[in-house]
């Protein structure tokens, strides 16, 4: 996505040279970064703290293609559940090819 600030919304990302395998047009490459956090914890209930940094590649064959691959480093922390289960950290690959009509 990006921002069409003379419109005041995000639009579709339109490679100025579309994938072709024999023409050398590789599309659009797409570098994505992303830092959250979340706090469950009130009072008497425990659901714990996660925070979590994305980075991501994004490949736009065209406008109305893409490949997504995203790697997740999340850690959990003051939790209390039952059974036991205080913290953890978890590592995630995640990819998505995706169409449009």
């Amino acid at each position: 996505m990006c921002y069409q600030m003379s419109h005041g919304f995000f639009a579709k990302v339109d490679p100025k040279n579309n994938f072709h395998f024999g023409n050398g047009g590789w599309g659009a490459w797409e570098l994505a970064g992303r830092f959250s956090f979340i706090d469950l914890n009130d009072e008497g209930i425990r659901g714990g703290k996660e925070t979590s940094f994305t980075s991501g590649l994004n490949w736009y064959l065209n406008r109305k293609t893409r490949f997504m691959l995203n790697y997740i480093r999340t850690h959990v922390k003051d939790r209390e559940t039952s059974p036991s289960f205080d913290s953890g950290r978890a590592d995630i690959f995640q990819g998505r090819f995706q169409i449009e009509f």
